[in-house]
């Protein structure tokens, strides 16, 4: 093609008709029919033809003339006269002139219209020109659309391929062909230039989803377009490999596709749904850039994929999180969210609140009968006004290795029951590592085993909301071992690092007071760094034992217990290594104590408890809000259960 009539710098959709031969070119560098300089050849357009002429009559021949005798040749005789010329032929009608027009609109123009106008249709890409075929004008398509995912074709059922990979930098991109980066992932779709047309052909399926969740009044209605960028496509990506189940809200999503987030940040305003896939970014740390739009990197962190709640824009529920089971608190679904894997990358709650408040309980990973071969590994979650991770039941939940920082309620969630096994782990400034309780009709009988423990609590620079951090804040039966903890207190002095309170849910006898299986927590060892008053407040029995050491010079309790075991039977015994006994407390209150703050010049606690009055309680003290110690906390559902089960979430 000559390009010497074109703009130097055409526009997205500028179109042009070549003199020489009527071809049309519209200029689109996202369209895989492109030439090198973005340009697609439409095709010419051609006016219909003339009506032939009828051929003229050949004239007739002249008579030959008489020959001459030999000798001298005779004289040249004169030329005989030409026959007549046919009728020429009747010329075709010249087509109508003036500058033809160019549409970009989702529907067919109106009015009166010339012939040779072009037609960009805004949501299928389609491309078509307005024609005379001698009895009608109307339009016709000359193109194929060029608004799709990733540029190509639109996704179909055949993206549900168990071993695909979705790289999610490339296979979305805007209408105006910007992949998904960490320059776009922050954007809503509307914000991103998406029309809604767009957006449904884009997101096919987690539109049909969001139709779905819309009917069902789960989310705002005409809401789809108020999705980050991010969130649409992760949530598309994995809803292509369950197309069967997109519609069925009390269906599980069986997908198997994998998704691979690119590093950046990215706001996520949606419960991204956990399937049984692989779900990966490109690292646990956070992201930075060095204050200019197109710098890469920072001190830190560099190359991280960190996903963050979106405050402003959040459509999920209140007690959600950035990834969720698409099972979620469906109390007649009996399905294991099992073999998925979520791996690599940072999650962010931005908390409003430094204290717990049971109307704000947003987490990080929210998992619903988390089943076999599934793990969580190299996750960094944190500022959560619930919980960094919060598992519903699960036979078994699995961390490889993960930190859970400053949330409210707790860093690990465990409700209903379930076993959990935790192998590398590191926590700050949350009320419990550990929390169990009851919920979703099912006691809190729950089996927790951590290989390395490294936790720390108390105030500094990057913790001005310290929680007297516990190990493992326990209502009901619990068995919990722990090979090695690491505990840290820094300028506060905590009442105990375990307390668990099997009152009535400890599976009691019928009829008497003894317990048939007594709860029980062991530590092979821990290494205490600052000051901890007690080692484990039983609840049900009403005792707590210390950690009988004296204060060193900077201001840390030189406890003579490295390990122990304790078990809630016979009314509560707790044996130590190396036949030491520490100091037992009976007649203890039931409920939680408040840290202690502590005089920096002498590290000794200010104040004192009253074990039997139960004060300083830790309700009130700005570590639990104006809610108090949290209580149990009926969650919502996506999906209500039928009539009459929400009534009995807590028997």
């Amino acid at each position: 093609m000559d390009y010497a009539g074109l703009p130097g710098s055409p526009n997205l959709l500028d179109s042009y008709i070549t003199q020489d031969d009527a071809s049309v070119y519209v200029y689109d560098p996202t369209s895989p029919a492109a030439d090198g300089n973005g340009w697609v050849d439409m095709g010419q357009i051609q006016g219909p033809s003339g009506l032939s002429g009828s051929s003229g009559t050949s004239g007739t021949s002249g008579t030959s003339g008489i020959n001459g005798t030999s000798g001298t040749s005779g004289s040249v005789g004169p030329a005989g006269t030409s026959g007549t010329s046919g009728t020429s032929g009747i010329n075709g009608t010249s087509g109508t002139s003036g500058t033809f027009s160019f549409y970009f609109q989702n529907t067919a123009p109106a009015g009166p219209i010339l012939v040779g106008s072009l037609w960009y249709h805004s949501e299928t890409g389609l491309l078509y020109v307005y024609v005379n075929d001698g009895d009608t004008n109307q339009w016709v398509e000359i193109s194929q659309g060029s608004i799709t995912v990733g540029g190509g074709a639109a996704p179909t059922a055949a993206l549900r391929d168990d071993q695909l990979w979705h790289d999610i930098y490339e296979l979305y991109e805007t209408p105006a062909g910007q992949p998904f980066g960490w320059k776009i992932g922050n954007l809503t779709l509307a914000t991103a230039g998406f029309s809604q047309g767009q957006a449904q052909a884009a997101f096919p399926y987690f539109w049909q989803r969001w139709q779905a969740l819309q009917a069902a009044s789960v989310v705002p209605p005409n809401s789809f377009l108020s999705l980050t960028v991010m969130t649409a496509a992760i949530s598309d990506a994995i809803w292509s490999g369950s197309a069967t189940d997109i519609s069925n809200l009390n269906s599980p999503c069986t997908s198997r596709v994998n998704v691979r987030i690119p590093p950046g940040r990215f706001l996520i305003n949606y419960q991204l749904p956990l399937a049984f896939g692989t779900y990966t970014g490109h690292g646990s740390s956070e992201w930075f850039t060095n204050g200019f739009p197109n710098a890469w990197g920072g001190t830190f962190g560099q190359g991280g994929t960190s996903l963050h709640v979106d405050r402003a824009n959040w459509l999920g529920r209140n007690d959600g999180a950035i990834w969720e089971s698409t099972t979620w608190g469906n109390l007649t679904l009996f399905s294991y969210n099992e073999n998925f894997q979520l791996l690599n990358m940072r999650l962010v709650g931005n908390k409003e609140l430094n204290y717990f408040d049971v109307t704000k309980l947003i987490c990080g990973v929210n998992v619903w009968d988390m089943g076999s071969n599934a793990v969580i590994d190299n996750i960094f979650a944190d500022d959560f006004e619930g919980a960094c991770f919060h598992f519903v039941r699960g036979t078994y939940a699995h961390i490889r290795q993960a930190a859970g920082f400053r949330s409210n309620l707790a860093s690990i969630w465990c409700h209903g029951g379930g076993q959990l096994t935790v192998e590398t782990y590191e926590t700050d400034e949350c009320p419990a590592v550990v929390r169990v309780e009851r919920g979703y009709q099912r006691p809190a009988n729950n089996s927790i085993h951590f290989n390395f423990l490294k936790m720390e609590t108390g105030i500094a620079p990057s913790r001005p909301d310290p929680k007297g951090m516990m190990v493992l804040d326990a209502k009901g039966w619990v068995r919990a071992h722990f090979d090695y903890i690491q505990y840290a207190a820094v300028r506060q002095f905590p009442h105990a690092m375990f307390r668990v309170d099997g009152r009535g849910i400890d599976f009691p006898i019928s009829g008497t007071n003894t317990f048939s299986q007594s709860s029980e927590v062991s530590v092979d060892m821990f290494s205490l760094f600052g000051p901890c008053y007690g080692i484990l407040h039983d609840v049900g029995n009403g005792r707590m034992w210390l950690h009988d050491g004296t204060l060193n010079q900077n201001g840390y309790v030189n406890t003579r217990v490295r390990g122990f075991r304790w078990r809630s039977g016979s009314g509560g015994e707790l044996i130590t290594p190396f036949g030491i006994a520490p100091t037992l407390i009976t007649g203890m209150a039931q409920g939680r104590f408040s840290p202690l703050a502590i005089d920096q010049m002498t590290g000794a606690p200010i104040g004192a408890w009253n074990n039997t009055a139960g004060t300083p309680a830790y309700e009130g003290q700005g570590f639990s809000g104006p809610y108090g110690e949290p209580p149990e906390i009926p969650i919502g559902v996506e999906i209500a259960p039928p009539a009459g089960a929400l009534a009995n979430l807590y028997p």
